[in-house]
Order: C-alpha cells, then structure tokens, then sequence
C-alpha cells in the first residue's frame, strides 16, 4: 500500500469515527463534504483549514507511533524468550482496547488460568503439578511458566492485569 493510500484509509477512519465528529461541527462538516464528494479525505482535511482537525489528526498520529514504540520496544524485549505479546502490553498506553475476555485459546491465556483458577496465582503449586502429572508430556508448559513467571517478576505484575482494560471487571475465571 503506498502512502496516499494508507493515508486515506486512516483519515477515513478518524472521519468516519461518530465520536471524533462529535468533537465539533468543522469535523461534521468534513465528514459531510466526503460523503457528498469525490475528492480524496486528505485533499478535503488538507484545504479545510481547520485547527480541530489539525489537532486530531496529530492526536492520532502522536498515539499511533507510541502504540508503534511499545510494539517495537515488546517484540525486541521478548524475543529470546517468545514473551514478546507481554513485553508490549506492559509498554502499551493505557487508552489500549482489550477484549472483553481473554482468549484462553492462546497458551499463555489457558496457563494464566489454570494458574489462578486452580492454584490461587502460584506457578510454583501449577509447576508442581504439571511435574507430577507427567514430565515428557508438560515440559513445554513447564518450561512456559518458567518464562511468564520470569516476566512478572521483570514487570513487576500480574499478567492477568495486562489483559484487562484499566478500570474494567475482572475477567471471568481470574483472580488477583
């Protein structure tokens, strides 16, 4: 995709957001103009002159290249250890939108909750147990709590935390 494009696309969305055109009738009256023109969204922002769509498009752009930096921060961080998911969320701003519910498909998701819905939040109780159930068969989950518990450590919190969005229930099947 070349940069006109991709350009296009992201005011799109910023336009075409109901809560962004909220934010003032110079942004409602853009968005009128693209829907009732052919001319491209960046021609319509660039020549509107409007101090409100300058100061969201530099909003967004400033919020989109830290939510780049916590990516790029988390994938170089966790890349020895395959932690990298947990790296970024724990760098991530915290306007981040999350699910509502972690997907337990995800290994370290189903690990995090066998640890707290059955162990109270101890990897060493779950390490135990997947130890003594059979050492061949769970060893690579053994070995996987090793590293999400080395990760807390480093972070200084649960990984639970970094699932749920800031002042949100807890999910279902988590404890602190």
């Amino acid at each position: 995709m070349n940069t006109a494009s991709l350009v296009e696309a992201l005011l799109a969305g910023l336009l075409f957001y109901d809560e962004a055109c909220r934010t003032g009738p110079d942004l409602a009256t853009l968005r009128a103009q693209a829907e009732s023109s052919d001319a491209p969204l960046q021609w319509l922002f660039a020549t509107s002159g409007s101090p409100r769509a300058c100061g969201l498009l530099r909003q967004a752009a400033q919020a989109l290249l830290r939510l780049a930096e916590a990516i790029e921060e988390g994938q170089a961080r966790g890349a020895e250890d395959d932690c990298a998911m947990w790296y970024t969320l724990a760098s991530a701003p915290p306007w981040l939108l999350r699910p509502c519910t972690p997907d337990d498909t995800l290994p370290d998701v189903a690990l995090l909750r066998l640890r707290d819905d059955l162990y109270e939040g101890d990897w060493e109780a779950l390490i135990a147990s997947l130890e003594e159930a059979d050492a061949q068969g769970w060893r690579w989950a053994i070995a996987r709590c090793r590293a999400l518990q080395r990760v807390e450590r480093e972070i200084g919190t649960s990984l639970v935390e970094l699932l749920r969005a800031p002042d949100s229930p807890q999910p279902p099947g988590t404890a602190n």
